[in-house]
């Protein structure tokens, strides 16, 4: 069991934290006493460990990472692979985060490793980006 203390969440005295369990989370008070009408979160997979960066919580077992809200619990991502694991998350939410998985390789010098730093992406607005590709084709007079 891990806690994790949400400060985005706090006012006057009441401090909110989410504890992550293997198989689910839920958010509690500083008294310990459950805060959420929705009680527990469960998580897609049985994780192994975690990891906290910024507003989500990052979730490992053997088949992927699950990227989830901590504010909200809801799941914002999944990372799927074959032996995923947490290789390395630091001490300060500033050092890289890396996570390896079984590689795509299997021949006669072994199986092959992915190694993956973990970084936050944004996502792509699709209108925009249509709109600026037919930019770069209207010099091209196609």
């Amino acid at each position: 069991m891990v806690s994790i203390y949400l400060p985005a969440h706090s006012f006057s005295n009441l401090r909110l934290f989410i504890y992550y369990f293997s198989e689910f989370g839920c958010y509690i008070d500083n008294q310990g006493i459950p805060v959420r009408s929705a009680g527990y979160i469960s998580w897609e997979c049985r994780a192994t460990t975690y990891a906290h960066r910024g507003a989500h919580l990052l979730l490992f077992s053997p088949k992927f990472i699950e990227v989830r809200s901590i504010a909200s619990g809801k799941l914002v991502q999944v990372i799927e692979g074959e032996d995923v694991r947490l290789v390395h998350s630091g001490l300060t939410e500033e050092d890289m985060l890396v996570a390896a998985m079984t590689g795509d390789i299997d021949d006669e010098n072994g199986l092959s490793e992915k190694v993956l730093e973990l970084v936050p992406t944004a996502a792509i607005d699709a209108q925009k980006l249509v709109g600026c590709v037919e930019q770069y084709w209207d010099e091209w007079d196609v």
